[in-house]
């Protein structure tokens, strides 16, 4: 089975309170450059701004890993879903 992968640069990322952290921030005694977080529900949400300002939010199916490293989040395309692009809330400059 191929699995298509989205990346996303970001500027700004917040996950929803049903994630768990497998590996890196807050757990990690040195900061990470990276980490991967686990949904627990099939609607776990992230909303992220991109690199061209766009707040974009996303829910995952239970069980999906994302890894976010430095600023780019990636995850397998299938098991998510682009919930909205608002262009009204555009990211302060």
């Amino acid at each position: 089975m191929v699995h298509n992968v989205t990346t996303i640069a970001f500027i700004e990322c917040t996950l929803d309170t049903q994630w768990e952290t497998l590996f890196g921030y807050p757990f990690e005694s040195k900061p990470q450059m990276w980490s991967q977080h686990k949904a627990l529900s099939n609607k776990s949400e992230v909303a992220l701004v991109d690199i061209k300002n766009d707040r974009r939010y996303f829910m995952f199916k239970r069980e999906l890993v994302i890894q976010l490293v430095n600023n780019v989040i990636s995850f397998r395309s299938q098991e998510a879903e682009e919930l909205a692009v608002d262009d009204s809330k555009k990211y302060l400059k």
